[in-house]
């Protein structure tokens, strides 16, 4: 959805003739520490989350929330324990606050995607495959591209596309994803773009804003919460 001047309209659904499903998978929020993220969120939405796992090679570990409709809420933070790969972990580390970073796109078929993305003269990255070992000792694998060739920023998702399984098939949903808004200088712009990979019928608005900004409306316990 796009909003200007108090006028909201709708993103025209899907890539025209896209053969992949594209849909919303999770919101990360980042923290230069993950106890002090967790007890953020904790605080805030008044759940608990539950550990995630370490990213091997990215320096990073994470923490979860399930949403529902196949969704979760990453707290993303440093991982002490990899000292030889800290390049994003120590990125990270180095935020002097903590805060919604950026979102991740569910894909269908990623080459589909990817060539969905070339079409509408962006530049879609490698498709690299990833994994991290879950708290049970079991091992959670995926594919991870980034989408590049536009000026939005961290407000275009990148995309994931899981294997057999899903990290929402062991969390407990606590809460709903509602909407999120991407304010945005450019929302046509942007527009056309979520459009081209697919996501125009996520629950997603733009806002025309001098200043971008990433917000997640949650509906947890009876309450509206909005993160940034």
């Amino acid at each position: 959805m796009r909003q200007k001047n108090g006028m909201t309209s709708t993103l025209e659904a899907g890539a025209p003739g896209a053969d992949f499903i594209a849909e919303i998978d999770h919101l990360v929020w980042a923290s230069s520490d993950l106890d002090q993220g967790v007890a953020e969120i904790s605080g805030t939405l008044t759940v608990d989350p539950v550990p995630g796992g370490s990213h091997p090679g990215l320096g990073t570990r994470n923490a979860l929330l399930g949403l529902e409709q196949r969704q979760y809420f990453e707290i993303l933070a440093p991982d002490p324990a990899q000292f030889e790969f800290r390049s994003f972990g120590r990125w990270i580390e180095g935020l002097t606050s903590s805060g919604l970073l950026t979102w991740a796109g569910r894909t269908s078929d990623m080459d589909a995607l990817a060539e969905a993305a070339r079409a509408e003269g962006l530049r879609p990255g490698p498709i690299e495959s990833m994994s991290r070992r879950r708290p049970d000792g079991s091992s959670l694998s995926w594919k991870l591209m980034m989408i590049e060739g536009h000026d939005h920023g961290l407000l275009v998702p990148f995309f994931i596309q899981w294997s057999d399984f899903h990290p929402t098939q062991t969390l407990k949903s606590v809460a709903r994803l509602e909407r999120l808004r991407l304010s945005t200088p450019q929302p046509k712009a942007l527009e056309r773009v979520l459009a081209a990979l697919g996501l125009g019928s996520a629950p997603i608005q733009l806002v025309e804003s001098g200043t971008p900004e990433l917000v997640a409306e949650l509906s947890v316990g009876g309450r509206s919460v909005q993160i940034r």
